[in-house]
């Protein structure tokens, strides 16, 4: 996966989180976005996780690095790219992942998704 590029600004940043935080964001769970050159993506700020050009869309949003952002949301050991994000609100990992497992058992979400969360 691409490492993103952070000045001592944001990494300062990024350690405010605390205990049991997380941000809210069921984007890797509801989400892709699908760059010009083939590069899928769990949200717009995110680097790609992976690439149309050698595997399915179904391969990519199951793979190792989508469920690496997942785990990572749901822990609170977020990926550069979550912490940093100024479009999502720090709440407790809880209510990520009671607004998670709502959004998948409602949307009949395929188990192996569901399998990161839990």
């Amino acid at each position: 996966m691409p490492k993103v590029n952070i000045s001592p600004t944001t990494e300062r940043y990024c350690s405010k989180l605390g205990d049991g935080q997380t941000k809210l964001c069921l984007d890797p769970w509801s989400k892709v976005f699908v760059k010009y050159d083939g590069g899928v993506s769990l949200c717009c700020n995110a680097p790609p996780i992976g690439s149309l050009k050698d595997n399915t869309i179904e391969e990519i949003v199951i793979n190792e690095n989508a469920t690496k952002y997942r785990n990572g949301l749901i822990s609170g050991d977020l990926e550069v790219a979550c912490a940093v994000c100024p479009d999502r609100k720090t709440v407790h990992k809880d209510e990520l992942i009671q607004l998670v497992s709502t959004y998948l058992y409602s949307d009949g979400v395929d188990a192996k998704i569901l399998s990161s969360v839990e």
